[in-house]
């Protein structure tokens, strides 16, 4: 069960909840262990990939004003070193969801077990004993 803490406000909580029931379908369906570790808030200026690439994607953006996609999608094409780093981006023209409901008991009935070491960050979303069983 997820507590709040200074870490989490009440807001990031229905997301997370969502994320860990699309992992759990996601699971279920692979019937393969996925390990999650979340950076807590404020500390991705220790996430290596964030600290190498948004700096280049902020010159790349610096003084733009965005105005249509394409607009955004130029300027990341504008996004490489010279040591041979580059950019690689998708478009996804999904439809996401708003305010997605998770039952109530979720929580409680999924078989996510969560790491002796900061658990509101790290943990393991395993497949259901159902999934196990019809494979």
């Amino acid at each position: 069960m997820i507590k709040e803490s200074p870490w989490i406000g009440l807001a990031w909580l229905y997301i997370l909840e969502g994320l860990r029931l699309t992992l759990q379908r996601l699971v279920d369906r692979i019937g393969v262990s996925i390990r999650v570790a979340h950076y807590p808030t404020h500390c991705s200026k220790y996430n290596p990939i964030e600290h190498r690439l948004f700096p280049h994607v902020t010159r790349a953006w610096s003084g733009v004003i965005f105005r249509s996609l394409k607009n955004v999608t130029d300027c990341l094409k504008r996004v490489w070193t010279k040591s041979g780093l580059e950019l690689t981006y998708a478009v996804l023209n999904k439809t996401y969801h708003l305010k997605r409901r998770v039952a109530a008991d979720f929580l409680e009935s999924c078989p996510i077990q969560f790491a002796q070491r900061l658990p509101e960050w790290n943990y393991t979303v395993v497949p259901t004993a159902d999934t196990l069983r019809h494979q």
